[in-house]
Parts: C-alpha cells; structure tokens; sequence
C-alpha cells in the first residue's frame, strides 16, 4: 500500500501478507498475523476475470438465424 493511499485510524495497523501476484500459504499468512500480533485477520480476494465470447441471435435471413458475436464482461463471481 502506498504511504499516500494508508489512513490514519488510532490503533489499526494494516499488514499486507503479499504486494506481488506471487502465492503465499494459508499457514504464512498466519505466521503474518501472529509476528504482528493480529487481533483480527481479514482475507479479501478480487481475482480479474477475463471477458466472456457470447454469440447473440440478431435476426433472421432465408428461414436462418443471424448472430453477431459479442464480448462482454464476465460478471460470474467466479473466483471471488
């Protein structure tokens, strides 16, 4: 976290278990905690997920349908 993103609140101290993509274990994580003297632990998770390919029906030429193929934004909650 940044200096200039950190706010100031009497008696909080946030410690980040990890500033890169790089995995750290459930059990370091704890390790974190404990060295630090954590009297609460709070894992939050947003994971970036890649856009979705859907093919959408836009009408009908000869008695056969038309698509059009579109990329959305997955919004599934999946790895949340």
């Amino acid at each position: 976290m940044a200096k200039s993103d950190r706010k100031n609140i009497a008696g909080v101290n946030a410690v980040l278990t990890r500033k890169t993509p790089e995995d750290v274990s459930f059990e370091r994580r704890a390790e974190i905690a404990n060295e630090n003297k954590g009297n609460l632990f709070i894992s939050i998770h947003c994971n970036s997920l890649p856009e979705r390919t859907i093919r959408e029906r836009v009408g009908t030429k000869r008695g056969k349908g038309v698509y059009k193929t579109v990329r959305v934004a997955d919004r599934s909650g999946k790895g949340f």
